[in-house]
């Protein structure tokens, strides 16, 4: 809605309750308020003086030109139609107006997910400036983001996901289940606790709604994908009083690579209850049952990323074991979200969620090649992981004025409880396997157990932050105190307990001013920890590495249009990372006197330019360094090198035009630089363009009878570009995604 605020001041308006058009809605709460909306173009909304009776029809009308602001409809709702939010509860853990935000948060919309035809949140972020896969594209098993130059931490709905120190047993969330993905940019401690200082991807998942709404989905495409989707929301009884939400998706492809395949069941329940017209309490869950043999296949860099005697090897070669490797994930989550209004300053909120994951992976990468670039020895390896962690976050909102300064003040506590088991065993192959004519039939190795671990962590946290709005400044000021527990135990070689605690305090300050024409320049400041497990030489336990990041930028948000601009620079710098020991008395010791930098610029335009016409357009600039690094034993150092897989360009640019209104056609290109796959630099990952494509028709349009159903085809680099995406080593590299194309027939009612 578009209004001038005086013209609401000292007005009330009646309760809504029940189920109305959007007039009739509108109708009962200004009956006698000497106001009426009128509509425009985009769903908006002015509300106007309602003009007096005329007596006579000589009699004109006045006109008064008035400055508009701009306020939304359900502003603080995680759900958003079209590619553009301009809210977040991210990033402050209140409801907040991205403009208001003293630092970078990128949102993906589900229907951009949806226009982009997303299979999984690697996808999904695709077109997000600065954020990458850190293991390449092709990884069907897990969805693991690097954010300038950093690794992202993962949330659903608020909550921390399993994150273990071997990170293998890990949630992967399907996008269907999402209605937003919110990528926080930077150290987010001051508000999570622990965390690297590349930020947080939160992924908040579909809630049920007042209004019915039904959708199933039947898709086909390549690789002899099939699968089918449901998702059906509405109340559950005539008073609105309960509302439901039942999600599904069940999937059945082949692979890329040759024999692969991947196969997901997924299922996610939940139930909103209003207690009263100022308590409400939602209770979420799903259930997901994933079997593959991935895409991402390990190939020799000779052959793969360079060229070897006998050619480039196809990026669906198998160079593994198929009767042997696999990768099976059993995943549950469970949790509330409760508020509770007390009065017109004081609002309550708990969030308490459950998240389990059990893990067996099998695979027999290459381990050695042979002088004729042939022949790869092997190993066969099987991974057993478990985790659940339990996370309840707890606070107090309070909203008040201090002569002109309006401050919204937010008082918590959360506490985290992580349990996480991993179990490793190995053996060689007896024999290796011939590049160019691989034969499979061969026995399994003897696995010989290497690991047996388990970790338990717990943090207890107590944050307090003010958002002060005076005039057009918005002040952002936030402080942290964890308590942050870990016990290990490795019982191999022998049973070894190991115990380390870790307290930190963590800030973050923040200002922006609102200008009439939509732009806010801010500048933010922000911290954050990270335990590291281990002790150094002297038996010492390692610190915390720490982070912290300066960012300064501008954006913009046209009145009047749903566009949203963001323009930032920053500097971050991580600390406390480990090194080797420069003693030549110490060898193989670390100390923690290594640092990191990344310097970069990141811009991302997502503008709303007509009803016929949306784009998005990204860039990001990274200028990453290891600024500190010790010299080894071997006189090898990191010091003035790269980050691995952060490569100094990166662009994007997407385009949805719709010359019909039933037709929307839009094509997307990608653009990222040459980076390194490993951290000593020797190998160079080339730059690659990718071009996305999608169409979607309405089927209305040819006949009544057809309402509701939608056809759409999505492409993913169209022109199947060969590329590799990631190598671990010379030995280890992993081709990127090639062509899929998808067709769906999605009926909504």
């Amino acid at each position: 809605m578009v209004f001038p605020s005086p013209l609401t001041a000292n007005r009330q308006g009646p309760a809504l309750n029940g189920r109305y058009t959007v007039h009739e809605g509108f109708s009962r709460l200004l009956q006698g308020s000497g106001l009426r909306a009128i509509p425009q173009e985009g769903n908006i909304y002015s509300l106007v003086a309602a003009a007096p009776l005329q007596h006579s029809i000589d009699t004109a009308p006045a006109v008064a030109t008035l400055d508009l602001v701009y306020a939304m409809d359900e502003a603080y709702s995680r759900t958003v139609d079209g590619y553009v939010a301009l809210n977040d509860t991210t990033a402050m853990k209140t409801p907040a107006s991205l403009l208001e935000t003293p630092q970078t948060v990128n949102v993906v919309t589900k229907d951009q997910m949806v226009a982009q035809g997303a299979q999984s949140v690697t996808d999904a972020v695709r077109y997000t400036p600065g954020v990458l896969p850190s293991f390449g594209d092709s990884d069907t098993r897990n969805d693991v983001l690097h954010s300038r130059g950093f690794y992202l931490k993962q949330n659903l709905n608020g909550s921390k996901l399993p994150f273990g120190a071997y990170s293998a047993a890990m949630l992967r969330i399907d996008p269907y289940g999402l209605e937003r993905i919110d990528i926080l940019k930077g150290p987010a401690s001051v508000m999570y606790g622990q965390n690297t200082p590349g930020g947080i991807v939160n992924m908040l998942t579909k809630q049920p709604l007042d209004t019915p709404r039904h959708e199933v989905i039947l898709g086909v495409g390549s690789h002899d994908r099939k699968q089918g989707a449901f998702d059906f929301t509405g109340p559950v009884d005539d008073a609105g009083r309960f509302s439901y939400r039942l999600t599904g998706l069940a999937r059945d492809s082949n692979g890329q690579v040759d024999k692969g395949f991947d196969r997901r069941v997924f299922i996610a329940p939940s139930l909103s209850w209003k207690l009263g017209e100022r308590t409400h309490v939602t209770v979420f869950s799903h259930y997901q049952q994933d079997k593959t043999l991935t895409d991402y296949m390990a190939l020799p860099a000779v052959g793969a990323l360079y060229d070897s005697p006998y050619g480039r090897i196809s990026p669906a070669k198998n160079l593994g074991q198929p009767d042997f490797d696999g990768y099976e994930r059993r995943q549950l989550a469970v949790g509330y979200e409760f508020e509770h209004v007390l009065n017109d300053i004081f609002t309550f909120r708990q969030n308490l969620q459950y998240n389990k994951v059990d893990v067996t992976t099998q695979a027999s990468p290459g381990y050695m090649l042979d002088p004729t670039s042939r022949y790869l020895s092997r190993v066969g390896t099987r991974g057993q992981a478990r985790a659940n962690v339990l996370s309840v976050d707890t606070h107090l909102q309070a909203d008040f004025h201090i002569g002109a300064a309006r401050h919204t003040v937010l008082a918590g506590v959360d506490y985290m409880n992580l349990d996480d088991t991993y179990k490793f065993a190995s053996g060689l192959y007896d024999r290796p396997l011939d590049i160019l004519n691989p034969d499979y039939n061969v026995a399994s190795p003897e696995l010989v157990p290497r690991i047996n671990y388990r970790q338990t962590r717990e943090q207890l946290g107590l944050y307090l932050q003010d958002q002060i709005r005076w005039n057009r400044w918005v002040v952002t000021l936030g402080a942290r105190y964890d308590s942050a527990h870990s016990r290990t135990l490795n019982q191999i070689p022998a049973s070894v307990r190991a115990k380390q605690q870790e307290t930190a305090w963590t800030a973050r300050a923040g200002l922006a001013y609102l200008f009439d024409n939509g732009m806010a320049p801010y500048v933010s400041y922000s911290t954050s920890f990270e335990p590291e497990d281990g002790t150094n030489f002297t038996g010492a336990q390692f610190k915390a590495m720490r982070g912290k990041q300066f960012e300064a930028g501008i954006k913009y948000q046209p009145a009047g249009s749903k566009s949203f601009i963001t323009l930032s620079a920053f500097e971050i710098r991580q600390r406390n990372m480990t090194t080797p020991d420069p003693d030549p008395t110490h060898t193989g010791f670390l100390v923690q006197s290594g640092e990191a930098r990344v310097r970069g610029i990141e811009v991302e335009a997502k503008v709303h330019i007509s009803d016929s016409l949306d784009v998005i357009a990204s860039y990001a600039y990274l200028n990453s360094k290891m600024v500190n690094a010790n010299t080894d034993a071997t006189g090898r150092t990191l010091q003035g090198k790269s980050l691995e897989r952060v490569p100094r360009h990166q662009a994007a640019l997407w385009m949805e035009y719709s010359p019909l209104s039933a037709l929307h056609l839009a094509a997307g290109l990608r653009y990222q630089g040459s980076n390194f796959g490993d951290a000593d630099n020797t190998l160079a990952l080339p730059a690659r363009t990718l071009v996305d494509a999608s169409v979607r028709y309405d089927a209305e349009h040819l006949s009544p009878r057809l309402k509701g159903l939608t056809l759409q085809l999505t492409a993913s680099n169209l022109f199947n570009k060969e590329y590799v995406g990631y190598c671990l080593n010379s030995i280890q590299c992993f081709y990127g995604q090639g062509r899929k194309v998808h067709a769906s027939l999605r009926y909504q009612w």
